[in-house]
């Protein structure tokens, strides 16, 4: 099979998984055809625009429209195209609509669209129309994010052609510190330093718990500084908490490692890859139920999902895990992180595109669920 991505950007969250489909010995070829490199707020971030050299792994930047073309009419009826981001990228878009003069294979690769905030309602019923306008030309939907599902079967979609699906983060070489200092509950938050981000609903929750048990570090660009570092002193929390800055993408693999738990707020995140990448670390992980990512928390050893309206409930799961520190089990996470990664994630991909185009096998399980499933099998094994 041929398999060619459609993007914005080359994205240090999804080349994990593009890389292990060139080599795959059920593709034949992989094209990734992007809009830009990079932007350049996202160089400043560390980010890379490395793909991998492989003879199979095709990169076209910035196509004309001659070029989008050829890519389309090659090897139609075993090429699959995978569309992503349709509404925002012109590029994408056009090569979008150059495909339904053609009979090519098409996929859509979404997140859901937010529904908060003061344009929620217009926001919603502009994506209604949309997804409804051109629903009926894809074969099928894969949807990260927790209530991704949902919304598109509400779009119209039937519920057997939608896949749930996830982002992937590259692996490091960094040695895992299994036993840390457990003296302090220690944890983390990385994002932009915004209200979006929901890091004031963080500090809340923290005003109340035991100041001498815990230790807060934050990494990001401070957006709105004034405001957090006044709401810090507001509630005490300035022996508790430290502003660490903007940190790489490399930096921080390094240094999350050295926490017990990540803590992602937000009010609203199409995923939150940061959730992929504490897990990789062996890390704990708190989210509010607005992460598209909190998909990801299985059961209460990989984390915790709180209702991101309900503050005091977030409350309750940091004192509860003061308390539990000591029994966070790293090798538990470590091994769900597993499945996580670029090679599953790819595999994944190729036994949708079998299953439903070429109906071979049965219908594939998402990574989480795999792990879920073969752990119960494994422990009704050993109870037997």
């Amino acid at each position: 099979m041929r398999i060619v991505y459609w993007e914005n950007i080359i994205s240090q969250h999804k080349l994990p998984y593009f890389e292990y489909l060139a080599k795959s010995k059920e593709v034949g070829e992989f094209v990734l055809v992007v809009e830009e490199e990079l932007s350049q707020q996202l160089k400043e971030q560390g980010w890379h625009s490395k793909v991998p050299k492989l003879s199979n792994f095709s990169l076209v930047v910035n196509p004309s429209n001659k070029t989008i073309n050829e890519i389309l009419l090659e090897n139609q009826s075993n090429s699959f195209h995978v569309f992503s981001g349709i509404r925002s990228i012109p590029m994408v878009f056009s090569a979008f609509q150059e495909s339904l003069n053609l009979n090519v294979n098409r996929i859509l690769l979404t997140e859901s669209v937010n529904t908060l905030g003061l344009r929620a309602i217009s926001r919603r019923l502009a994506s209604f129309f949309i997804e409804r306008k051109f629903l009926k030309n894809y074969d099928l939907v894969l949807g990260s994010g927790a209530s991704t599902q949902k919304w598109y079967v509400e779009c119209g979609l039937e519920i057997k052609n939608f896949y749930p699906f996830l982002y992937a983060v590259q692996d490091t070489e960094t040695k895992i510190i299994k036993n840390l200092d457990n003296e302090l509950l220690k944890l983390v938050f990385v994002g932009r330093v915004e209200k979006a981000k929901g890091l004031d609903v963080l500090l809340e929750a923290l005003k109340s718990s035991d100041k001498g048990k815990f230790k807060l570090d934050i990494y990001g660009d401070l957006v709105e500084d004034v405001f957090f570092k006044k709401l810090v002193n507001d509630l005490n929390l300035n022996n508790n908490v430290e502003f660490k800055g903007v940190k790489s993408n490399l930096e921080l693999r390094n240094l999350l490692q050295q926490y017990h738990m990540l803590v992602l707020p937000s009010r609203w995140d199409g995923w939150g890859a940061v959730i992929n990448e504490a897990i990789a670390s062996g890390l704990k992980v708190i989210c509010s139920d607005r992460c598209g990512a909190s998909i990801l928390i299985i059961n209460d050893k990989i984390g915790h999902v709180f209702n991101v309206n309900k503050s005091q409930s977030l409350t309750n799961i940091i004192e509860q895990t003061i308390t539990d520190k000591n029994t966070i089990d790293r090798d538990y996470i470590l091994e769900y992180s597993n499945y996580l990664k670029g090679d599953k994630v790819a595999q994944y991909l190729i036994d949708i595109i079998n299953f439903h185009y070429k109906n071979k096998g049965s219908r594939p399980l998402p990574p989480w669920e795999k792990f879920q499933l073969e752990k119960n099998i494994n422990t009704q094994n050993s109870v037997n």
